[in-house]
């Protein structure tokens, strides 16, 4: 006997769209370049250092790129 099986969905999981994206991009952006120390849990404080503008710019790069290759 033959079994009728249903077809593979092209994505297994739901994709956030860019809207869904943007605001936690910027939020993390704003957390990289803050010049604030940052207190932890356990009470150890870390002073953040700026990031380099060049790996920004690579990063960004390279995230536009995939979202570029996930709409064609």
């Amino acid at each position: 006997r033959w079994e009728k099986t249903k077809p593979v969905p092209k994505s297994l999981t739901d994709q956030p769209s860019l809207e869904d994206r943007i605001p936690a991009l910027l939020e993390t952006f704003d957390e990289m370049t803050s010049k604030e120390p940052i207190t932890t849990k356990n009470g150890t404080v870390i002073l953040s250092r700026r990031p380099d503008p060049q790996g920004i710019l690579s990063v960004i790069t390279r995230l536009a790129k995939k979202l570029k290759e996930s709409l064609d």
